[in-house]
Order: C-alpha cells, then structure tokens, then sequence
C-alpha cells in the first residue's frame, strides 16, 4: 500500500512524499525508524485499473541517468545544474517532471538527498542512502557511478527471473487456450459424425465428447469463474495477508525455491556490500535492506537479523540461524569478519551466486523447454488419436 506522508525531520524541516508499507502501523514505524515526526499520513488507494502505466520509472531510466548524473558531477558541475541538464535530455516525460522539481528543490536550498527523499516511490531507500553518504562524503560522483552499475546488474538479473518464469506460464496458457478453442468449436462438430455412424467409440474418444460438450455448454461460466478468479486472486494479492501467502508459497515452492534463495543472496550481499562500503553502519544497513526486500518473506528474515545484530549478535552467526541463507554462507562471512574484510567477501558473496543464479536459470530454461514440448505433444496427440482413432476404425468397416 502507497501511503502519502508529512514529516519533521531532525533538522525541523518539514518534508513531504510517498512510502510504501504493508499497514498503515508500519508506515508511522518506518518514519519513525528515519528519525522523522509525522504531522499527517494518508492512504493512497489505487487499484489496477486506476494504475497509469506511463507512469512508471523504469531502472533502465534510473541506470542511465545514474550514469548521466555521475559524469557531470566528475565534470565539477553542480547539482543543480546536473539535474536541470539531464531533465532536458530524458524521454520519460513522467520521470522528466520528477527531475525537473528535484532541481527546483536543489535550487531552494534542499540537499540532494532530501530532494530525492520528496519522491520516494521512485528512488529506493538504498539509493537515497548511498546518495546520503557520497553527499556527506564528498564522493557524489563514486556514489551515482556505483548505483548505476548495480542497477544495471540488478536489472539484468531480474530480466533472467522474469524470463526464466514468463515462458514456461504464457506457453502454458497458450496451449491451453488452442485445446479450448479447438474442444468448442472443431471437435462439436466431429462428435456428431462419430455418433451417427452409431460404431462404438474408444475410451479416450469417448472423454473427450464428454469434455467438449460440457466446455460448449458452459463456456460463459467457466470464463466467468476464471475471469473472477483471476481477479479474486489479484484482490487477495494486494492485501497485506495476501501478500504473505503468496511470496511464501514462492520461496516454498520445489521447482523455484532454489532459484529465489540464489536470487535473494546476490541482492542482500550486493547491496549490503555496497553500504557498508558506504560506510553505513551494519544495523542500519540491515535495516534498510529489510524494507527493500520485495518478498516479504526475506522482509522478516533480514529484520530479525537487525535486531540480533543490534543485540550484538555477529553477522555470521544471525546467518547461520536462517534456513533460507545457509551454514556456507555463513562459514565465508565468519572468514571475512575474522580478517576484517567483511565488504569484500559480501561482494565475492554476490558475484558467487549471481553466476550460479545465472546457470540455474538457464538450466531451467534447457530443461523446461523440451518438457513443455513434451507435454504437449502428449497433450495433441491425445487430442488427435480421439479424433483419428474412430474414423479410421468407421472407414475400415465401410
């Protein structure tokens, strides 16, 4: 849920912007965790008809402009006229608007940062972070430099996700769809040849008559229950319950768990690599992962970690608890706490699984490819030996 906000920071200026939180309670505590007073929070309700689809940012926009970004201000240009120079040249005339009012913001005497913060459901909580400490640091242009290359990776990765569970599902559907079609219309009208001849028809022949005549005679409810389920199911996704079942059923489920579990790894030792490279400290680093998690699921995983951290806890050994990271995991971070070098072995960490993220999805695909050709070549010829079957005995008694 999209929550539009009105804070007070530390500094006593007020700041306005959108969050992203499961509750409204968890809204006021992530505002609060930032430091900030809130004077007013308001649900912003949308539904996915309501949802304009030009207005989205996509991390391709983010990555080049990152890039953009980073190249003025290694040319000692100022953030204003940075941001005012790279609104020119964007296509995205949403994303255009947005940088055209933080260099507006900038020019008001706002910080970088706190002129990225006014748009928050755009910039991440990492990215603002990261810009928080280059801008403290002096190191702006290292820090856009760097959230473009991980942007850039992290995108690449989650096009191969994306690929790896898009093809099998609309292949599937597809397929399903054709059978439809092909029982309503085509096999109606060879039902009734097959039943005058009055020859006694297979087994098979006979289910798929049967299968057929019911799909014609309620193919408005069927697609009535599908449709409705269909959205039912998206309904139930967007509330905070339904969110839970289902990230849990994908983390759980045999055929993906091993996929996820890889692709979570490389997104937390990558990004949690990054901050405290950053020089974030731990516990707020953990802190800021545990909300950018997209599955909650890992949500919860990371924020136990932060508290146990906090506690004082080491890293290693919060690991070694969690099922869903893993006893090796944990062996190679001890080795990179005891040695000092905690950010480098995270980044060694995230290249390791990014490369057997990157095989396990292409297995999948060699593997789930044939499979599905399999299967429905089982599924025509089924379809076909019905049909052929009968007419072929029919003709031989003529």
């Amino acid at each position: 849920m999209i929550f539009i906000y009105t804070v007070v920071d530390k500094e006593g200026e007020e700041l306005s912007g959108q969050l992203e939180a499961t509750s409204r309670t968890n809204a006021i505590t992530l505002l609060h965790e930032r430091g900030y007073t809130v004077l007013s929070l308001e649900h912003e309700s949308k539904s996915a008809l309501e949802i304009n689809v030009f207005e989205k940012v996509r991390k391709k926009d983010l990555v080049i402009f990152s890039r953009q970004i980073a190249t003025l201000f290694e040319a000692e240009i100022s953030a204003l006229q940075a941001f005012s120079l790279v609104s020119e040249n964007v296509q995205n005339k949403y994303f255009q608007g947005i940088l055209v009012d933080i260099a507006k913001s900038i020019e008001q005497g706002l910080s970088v940062e706190k002129a990225l913060l006014k748009h928050h459901n755009v910039f991440s909580e990492f990215f603002i972070s990261i810009v928080a400490i280059g801008e403290q640091s002096g190191t702006l242009p290292r820090s856009f430099s760097y959230l473009a290359d991980h942007l850039d990776r992290s995108a690449d990765t989650s096009a191969k996700m994306r690929k790896a569970l898009t093809y099998p599902i609309f292949v599937i559907v597809m397929f399903f769809l054709v059978m439809v079609l092909i029982m309503v219309t085509v096999i109606p009208q060879i039902s009734t040849i097959l039943t005058q001849s009055g020859a006694e028809l297979p087994l098979i022949t006979r289910i798929v008559v049967a299968v057929s005549d019911f799909l014609k005679h309620n193919i408005v409810l069927l697609l009535v229950t599908f449709f409705g389920s269909g959205f039912g199911l998206v309904y139930y996704s967007q509330t905070e319950d339904g969110r839970k079942a289902l990230d849990r059923f994908l983390v759980n489920f045999p055929l993906l768990r091993g996929m996820f579990r890889e692709y979570f790894l490389v997104r937390f030792s990558r990004n949690l690599g990054v901050m405290l490279g950053s020089g974030v400290p731990i516990v707020t680093a953990l802190q800021i992962l545990s909300r950018g998690m997209v599955n909650t699921v890992y949500q919860e995983v990371v924020r136990e970690m932060s508290v146990e951290v906090r506690q004082g806890v080491k890293l290693s050994e919060t690991i070694a608890r969690r099922e869903y990271l893993g006893s090796n995991v944990a062996q190679i971070i001890r080795v990179g706490e005891e040695a000092g070098e905690l950010q480098r072995i995270l980044e060694t960490i995230a290249d390791l699984y990014e490369k057997q993220l990157r095989n396990t999805i292409d297995t999948a695909l060699d593997l789930i490819q044939p499979t599905i050709i399999v299967f429905l070549g089982l599924g025509v010829g089924l379809l076909i030996g019905a049909v052929i079957i009968p007419i072929y005995s029919i003709s031989s008694q003529v």
